[in-house]
C-alpha cells in the first residue's frame, strides 16, 4: 500500500513488491503470523491543499519515526511502515489499469529492498514463545531479495504481470454476479 500525507491506494507494479520476495510458495515459518501489511510511505508529488496543513504536519513527523512495525498477535497480523526513498510521481498514486512495464521494474526493485530492511523490524516484535521462525524467515526473504536482484528486468516484469492477472482472478471470483 503507498501512502502519503492525504490518501493511501496501490500501484500497478508496487503493490506486488511483497508478494514477490514471498515467492509463490513460501515455506511455512509458523503459525504466529498469517499476514504482513506493508505500507510505503512517499512524498505527494502535488502541492498542498491549502486546508491540509494539519495533515501534512503530522505526515512528516510520523515520517520521521519510521521505520515502524507492530505485531498483533490475536489476529496474527504484522504490520510496518516504512518511508520510501522513491521520487514524488505522480503516477505513483493515480490509478493507472495498464499492466506493469519495464521501466516500473526499478522502482519495484526499490520498494522490495525497502522491504527487506523493514522487515528485519519483525526480529525484535516476536517472542521466542510465539510459533515464528524470525532467522528462517528472515534469511529467506534475503535470499529472495538477492535472488531477484540476479534476475533480468524482463523476468521480473513477468513476475509482476503474473502477480497481477492471479490478483484479478481472484478478485473476480469473490464478485457478485
Amino acid at each position: 500500500m503507498i501512502v502519503t500525507y492525504n490518501g493511501m491506494g496501490g500501484h500497478r507494479a508496487i503493490s506486488f513488491a511483497g508478494d514477490l520476495l514471498l515467492g509463490p510458495e513460501p515455506p511455512s515459518f509458523g503459525t504466529a503470523i498469517r499476514l504482513i501489511e506493508m505500507y510505503c510511505h512517499i512524498d505527494d508529488p502535488k502541492p498542498r491543499a491549502p486546508t491540509l496543513g494539519p495533515l501534512l504536519t503530522r505526515y512528516r513527523a510520523r515520517v520521521k519515526t519510521m521505520p515502524l512495525g507492530t505485531f498483533y498477535r490475536k489476529p496474527k497480523r504484522a504490520e510496518l511502515a516504512f518511508h520510501s526513498s522513491l521520487r514524488p510521481k505522480k503516477s505513483l498514486i493515480e490509478y493507472d489499469s495498464s499492466p506493469a512495464s519495464l521501466a516500473d521494474v526499478s522502482m519495484v526493485r526499490t520498494v522490495y529492498r525497502e522491504i527487506a530492511s523493514a522487515l528485519e523490524l519483525i526480529r525484535r516484535k516476536i517472542k521466542p514463545s510465539d510459533d515464528f521462525d524470525t532467522g528462517m524467515f528472515l534469511s529467506y526473504i534475503q535470499d529472495r531479495a538477492a535472488m531477484l536482484d540476479a534476475s533480468s528486468a524482463q523476468t521480473v516484469l513477468n513476475l509482476l504481470r503474473e502477480l497481477r492477472v492471479a490478483e484479478q482472478t481472484r478478485v473476480a471470483g469473490k464478485r457478485p454476479v
